[in-house]
């Protein structure tokens, strides 16, 4: 059998700032920041030389870029672009 308790402390923080390029269209550049820390303490009785703690640690600076043009009166279209992370434990 297999046993694996994993914990996972993660937090994000954002910074934007929106440019109004035209009176109906906004660009918004900005940058995320992600923090996330991992523990998996795995158990395996069928191999128990694997047993043991891994740890996973990272932070990231992570890209975005936004727009928003109002086409009509009540109608908005967005597109976006916003880069990122798949954290894990090996």
């Amino acid at each position: 059998s297999r046993r694996a308790d994993i914990e996972a402390d993660a937090y994000s923080a954002f910074i934007q700032s929106a440019i109004h390029v035209t009176s109906t269209l906004t660009v918004t550049p900005g940058l995320r920041f992600e923090s996330y820390d991992i523990v998996r303490d795995s158990i395996r009785a069928e191999a128990p030389q694997q047993n043991g703690r891994t740890t996973s640690d990272s932070d990231n600076v992570l890209p975005a870029i936004g727009m928003a043009w109002e086409a009509l009166p009540s109608t908005t279209v967005y597109a976006g672009f916003h880069q990122g992370i798949t954290p894990g434990v090996t």
